[in-house]
């Protein structure tokens, strides 16, 4: 009589099949090997979407998270997990006693669009070999809650970047094209900055005055931020823009060649 697979070993087999799938993607099976000489974990969980948990060595995916979606996220995932080894400047468990806040903030802003950028270059990839549907469903469907607007703004967005560059996803170009998109969205800037604000600073609003300049309006809801062990601290817009430039030349070398500050 046949034993029935337990669910762990069920879920072994899943994550085996999204990794071997990614892996048709020459970048997709550079981080797949990366990850398997780091000794990354995998595991489902209660949640939606994606997470990198870098205190842990581990990748997580949400239970009931569609497949194509779930190799859009993976690689997303697996990006950053990448990104909390090789970036400059950050540790692998994004301590917030180290380093001033204000610049980890702004560098994980960064981090976020090359991720998005990385996945929707991915999605496109493993579209042409048939191995999804559909770049838009991959990179974000109809039911996520991030209202309506930005859900209209994203998918218009995969779904021109994927005819435009469907022969190479990966350029310097359309690497550059998406990481602008991503990082002057409106929703993705007021989302994350509110998020490391509350996970770098203390969060607490100061006594009247300007917020921060050149972060998102989100986040000046929070400022003045009293940063941990230190008095508030102020950036131009053309520091926070220098910032930026520094963002993108540690997360992409071959971006080089055309940032410019107004990604910041």
């Amino acid at each position: 009589m046949a034993k029935t697979p337990t669910l762990k070993a069920f879920e072994a087999a899943v994550w085996n099949s999204l990794l071997d799938r990614l892996s048709k993607v020459p970048e997709g099976r550079e981080l797949v090997d990366y990850a398997r000489r780091h000794k990354v974990k995998f595991e489902f969980a209660s949640m939606s979407g994606g997470e990198w948990v870098p205190q842990q060595n581990k990748v997580k995916l949400g239970r009931s998270i569609p497949p194509d979606q779930a190799l859009g996220a993976l690689a997303h995932e697996l990006r950053h997990m990448w990104q909390s080894s090789e970036v400059k400047g950050l540790d692998r468990t994004h301590s917030k006693t180290k380093g001033d806040p204000l610049h980890k903030i702004t560098l994980l802003r960064g981090m976020e669009a090359d991720a998005f950028s990385y996945q929707l270059a991915m999605l496109v990839e493993l579209q042409k070999l048939k191995i999804i549907k559909s770049v838009e469903d991959a990179m974000m469907d109809k039911g996520n809650p991030i209202g309506a607007h930005t859900l209209k703004e994203v998918r218009g967005f995969a779904r021109e970047f994927a005819r435009k560059h469907k022969d190479k996803p990966f350029s310097p170009k359309a690497r550059g094209e998406a990481f602008r998109f991503f990082h002057g969205s409106d929703y993705f800037r007021e989302w994350y900055d509110g998020l490391y604000a509350e996970h770098f600073a203390g969060r607490r609003p100061g006594k009247g005055g300007a917020g921060l300049p050149g972060l998102s309006k989100t986040f000046n809801t929070f400022a003045q931020v009293r940063v941990t062990g230190a008095a508030e601290k102020y950036l131009s817009p053309a520091e926070i823009a220098g910032i930026g430039t520094s963002t993108l030349r540690q997360l992409e070398p071959s971006l080089r060649r055309i940032i410019a500050p107004k990604t910041a």
